[in-house]
């Protein structure tokens, strides 16, 4: 097969206005995208046609989509002066994405939907501005890359702006939220108590996912749950003094008491603090966090005492406390009660929490969020095994 070049067959034109228009035709696509697009322009005349005619197909030519195979009976289509329906068939890449601007194509072209109902309403909310047009077309591609097209069409609608990034942990964070939404039977779904739904917008989605994200962090910090509460559980005047010992107990405290508890990682790890619910015939009706004194070294004091809503505890129950707490066992804090948090087991338990979601992204996604989140392109490898229980 041979091309002829664009310099040797571009009737009409002066050599000037031929470069003039390659010029013009490339500097359409993202600056970092134009040496490689100019390279396969310049090949033939029909191939330069591309940038006006088909961006996206000259694009994927230009950044190696497909497999060689693909791209040879690609270029053999358009050299014969095939319809390019034939060319974008034999090339794999759907026909939809003709109707994309060529200020969208920076981030390589991942498992493009095929479907073309979603193709035409995705191409109805493409940003025509550069920078949010590419910003917008990675999103909605690696949404669309974990299986989930109602994913794709929902970052297409509702994230249309140049920001997050869609390797940013921000956006990634969200689409596992989302994700995990759709995808029940993983651990990381139990701590769910707000879905996704298409009708959520991105605001509220990044709030709601940070919460989530919140949650797991507990779970990471606790593991398998606190085997040492140091104070023993009790009864008083009808109050029952309930430690909690596991994310999930934190969590459905959080949900009873309408209470920061789901969020409580950061005061836990590296801390002798333990955290009771105070109950009433079975019904939660205040916290309590005991924590080493601050003027008696070691001894277990009450740290905070709160009702419902985080609001004052009624004196009954602050009198049912002191009993309680005043007819433990003398038990002096020490460094064997502190929460332990090594790095490298923090991290081990975030990705195998996430690892579902993470096998259904991208590579090169999957990659970027690596070297964010532990410093390394590729996984982490296991570090020794242990138990996953809290002191």
């Amino acid at each position: 097969m041979r091309l002829e070049t664009t310099q040797s067959s571009s009737r009409g034109y002066s050599a000037i206005e031929r470069e003039q228009r390659l010029r013009r035709r490339i500097d359409a696509f993202p600056y970092g995208t134009r040496p490689a697009v100019e390279k396969v322009a310049k090949l033939s005349p029909a191939l330069e046609d591309l940038a006006e005619s088909f961006p996206a197909m000259l694009f994927a030519l230009a950044s190696g989509f497909g497999t060689t195979e693909e791209r040879k009976q690609t270029l053999e289509a358009i050299d014969r002066g095939m319809p390019l329906k034939e060319a974008a068939r034999r090339l794999g890449l759907p026909f939809w994405m003709r109707r994309l601007p060529p200020v969208a194509f920076f981030a390589p072209i991942v498992a493009p939907p095929d479907d073309p109902e979603l193709g035409r309403r995705l191409v109805g909310l493409a940003p025509s501005t550069r920078g949010v047009a590419t910003c917008w077309l990675e999103r909605v591609l690696v949404a669309h890359h974990t299986g989930h097209p109602e994913l794709a069409l929902w970052t297409a609608q509702q994230f249309r702006a140049g920001t997050p990034a869609a390797q940013s942990l921000t956006f990634l964070g969200v689409l596992a939220w989302a994700w995990f939404s759709l995808e029940r039977k993983h651990p990381a779904a139990t701590f769910l108590t707000t879905p996704w739904s298409p009708g959520i917008g991105a605001k509220r989605a990044i709030e709601v996912a940070r919460l989530w994200q919140e949650k797991l962090a507990l779970s990471v910090c606790l593991g398998n749950g606190i085997r040492d509460i140091w104070l023993r559980e009790g009864a008083v005047d009808g109050f029952q003094f309930v430690a909690l010992r596991t994310a999930h107990d934190f969590i459905a405290e959080a949900e009873a008491m309408d209470n920061c508890l789901d969020r409580y990682a950061n005061r836990l790890v590296g801390r002798t603090a333990r955290v009771f619910s105070i109950r009433r015939d079975g019904q939660s009706v205040a916290n309590i966090e005991i924590v080493p004194h601050e003027h008696e070294p070691g001894h277990p004091t009450i740290g905070q005492l709160r009702g419902a809503h985080n609001r004052r505890a009624p004196l009954a129950i602050w009198q049912a406390a002191y009993i309680w707490l005043g007819s433990q066992p003398r038990r002096l804090a020490d460094k064997q009660l502190e929460l332990k948090l090594s790095k490298p087991t923090q991290i081990r338990r975030q990705l195998a929490l996430r690892k579902p979601f993470l096998d259904a992204l991208p590579a090169y996604v999957q990659s970027a969020f690596m070297m964010q989140y532990t410093g390394k392109p590729k996984p982490a490898q296991r570090v020794a095994a242990d138990d996953d229980s809290a002191r």
